[in-house]
């Protein structure tokens, strides 16, 4: 709603959609938006040859000129080649403290559910790395190529000194293009 001042009040909007989750709590009061409509709407394309170039651009607004407006520079960093964090991960110990760890992974290409079972890949192969937190640091990095992993007791062992009652972790889904994906921070 346009306030009398001129600034906007902004509400009911829908937050963490198509995977953008890991960008939520970044938001303050009195930030600058973008509202996008989609008539006259350009969309600039890059691909992988674009990544890590900086450009420089100046977008006109609505009543705006090329001239009055201010050049603007942006760096494609490929975000939205990266692949959506992993979601629902679920833990169970066996008797001996030994974690088994499972999650379903997301897509950020075509994500309908056509077969009932799950959504297409969209990457090159299916390939996690999972990084076992100990505070702010990584004790130990494992990589898997489906979506379940075993933290055993004697790993836990090795990276605490003792068996774990809960494990924070980061789970990610790999890309041959840019690497990691956004991860699933998760206490099990």
């Amino acid at each position: 709603m346009l306030e009398e001042d001129g600034s906007y009040r902004l509400s009911g909007l829908l937050r963490a959609r198509r995977g953008t989750e890991w960008a939520m709590e970044d938001h303050a009061v009195g930030e600058d938006f973008v509202l996008l409509v989609a008539s006259g709407l350009r969309a600039i394309a890059f691909g992988l040859g674009a990544l890590d170039k900086s450009y420089r651009y100046k977008p006109v607004s609505v009543n705006g000129t090329l001239a009055e407006t201010e050049e603007q520079g942006f760096a494609y960093s490929g975000l939205n080649l990266r692949p959506l964090s992993p979601v629902h991960a679920t833990g169970a110990r066996d008797g001996d403290g030994t974690l088994a760890i499972t999650w379903i992974r997301r897509t950020r290409i075509g994500g309908e559910w056509m077969d009932g079972a799950d959504v297409p890949l969209g990457e090159e192969s299916e390939f996690y790395e999972i990084d076992i937190m100990n505070g702010g640091a990584v004790a130990r990095t494992i990589a898997t190529p489906a979506p379940t992993v075993i933290y055993s007791a004697a790993q836990q062992i090795a990276d605490f000194g003792t068996l774990q009652p809960a494990v924070h972790m980061r789970i990610h889904q790999m890309s041959a293009a840019v690497g990691r994906g956004f991860p699933l921070d998760v206490i099990l």
